[in-house]
This record gives C-alpha cells, sequence and structure tokens, in this order.
C-alpha cells in the first residue's frame, strides 16, 4: 500500500458511512456528533501504528555457493560434506527452498541477506 494512513482513513469513513445508513438518526446534529465521536481514537478504531522497516540488501552468494567456495567463505572451517549438510539443512525450512538438481537434494528460493554494517563496522 502506497498511503497507509490515507487507506486507513478511506476505511475508517467507509464503516462511518455503513454506520451512518444502518443506524440512521433523525437529528443531523445528533449524528454529525456520533460522527465525530467516531473518528475520535479509541471509539471504533485506535490511530495506525507505522512502523518503518529498513530494506535489506541479498548476499553476493546463496547458501550452496559456500559448499565450494574457498576465499571469503564464513563456512570455510567446517569440511566440505558438513558444508553441504548445513547446505540443505537451512533451505529445508529455515529459508525457503525447492527440491534441487544433481548433487543438491533443496536449493534455496532466496539468498540471504547481507550483514547489516555501520561506519564502524558490522553490527552484531
Amino acid at each position: 500500500m502506497l498511503d497507509p494512513l490515507g487507506g486507513f482513513e478511506r476505511i475508517r469513513e467507509l464503516y462511518i458511512s455503513y454506520l451512518d445508513t444502518a443506524f440512521r438518526v433523525r437529528r443531523l446534529s445528533l449524528a454529525e456528533r456520533r460522527r465525530a465521536l467516531l473518528r475520535t481514537s479509541g471509539t471504533l478504531a485506535a490511530e495506525p501504528f507505522i512502523e518503518p522497516v529498513p530494506r535489506y540488501e541479498s548476499a553476493d552468494h546463496a547458501l550452496s555457493d559456500f559448499i565450494e567456495m574457498s576465499e571469503g567463505n564464513p563456512l570455510a572451517h567446517f569440511s566440505r560434506l558438513a558444508r553441504h549438510g548445513f547446505s540443505e539443512l537451512a533451505v529445508s525450512g529455515l529459508f525457503p527452498g525447492v527440491a534441487g538438481d544433481g548433487d543438491l537434494l533443496r536449493t534455496h528460493l532466496f539468498k540471504p541477506y547481507r550483514e547489516a554494517s555501520t561506519p564502524e563496522g558490522p553490527v552484531s
């Protein structure tokens, strides 16, 4: 949704319009007062809570790349068999995966996210 606050307003106004139609009141001043009360936070709806979420960047390598990779491999201290097992295990539930082809029984759908870093270095 490109306009979450506008969407909230439109949905709330739709419900108020429904209540005006389904439970009509003759006195115009009473109907206006009811609409004003329904627009206040905590009666019909709470104020929207918008949480900004940063866009994550994909890593340069997929988990299956670490099986044969030698330089810059965070799994280099494992044996090739252990890296192979880790790659298949991770895409069998931790990361989305699909049936593999060839040596791998399962392979990745997406690459993992890159580690977030700051000017001082990686965030731990």
